[in-house]
């Protein structure tokens, strides 16, 4: 018994840091954010460290791009290639299963998730190509058009 245990125990250990998690409400829409260099009037983007936005280790090496509005974050990207970290996982774990989904199979290809929240929209995409996997994932609000349409009106 005490070997079950044992094994159940490091299995769930192990797989911890595969399966680990990114809180995305981190990301605070709208807002100037104290941790970051706020700009002057325009529209630019910076580097926002996984360590800023995540506190669970595993998310400590990447890095996600923040689109700006007069110092206001308005956007998140992240495209990155052979990741470790399952953000399909990560996201169904915080918001449930995707609205829409298109799936490319087991060969090259791209797998397609979208969930349509009541705050913000979140796209995950995974670009297939043999044992190589490119993800892009994009999360803007819903009022996305409202903020980039006040830098353009300014």
């Amino acid at each position: 018994m005490k070997i079950f245990i044992k094994s159940i125990l490091f299995y769930l250990l192990f797989t911890g840091t595969l399966l680990a998690y990114c809180d995305f409400e981190s990301f605070k829409f709208g807002f100037k954010p104290d941790k970051y260099h706020v700009f002057e009037n325009g529209h630019r983007f910076e580097k926002i460290l996984g360590q800023n936005v995540c506190y669970d280790t595993a998310y400590f090496d990447i890095t996600f791009d923040g689109e700006f509005i007069n110092g206001k974050l308005v956007g998140v990207n992240l495209q990155q290639y052979n990741l470790k970290i399952n953000f399909l996982e990560n996201i169904i774990h915080y918001y449930g299963k995707p609205t829409n989904q298109t799936l490319s199979g087991d060969g090259n290809g791209i797998d397609y998730y979208h969930w349509n929240l009541a705050d913000k929209q979140i796209i995950l995409k995974y670009h297939k190509d043999g044992e190589d996997i490119g993800t892009d994932l994009i999360i803007a609000p819903n009022n996305y058009s409202e903020l980039t349409r006040e830098k353009t009106s300014k």
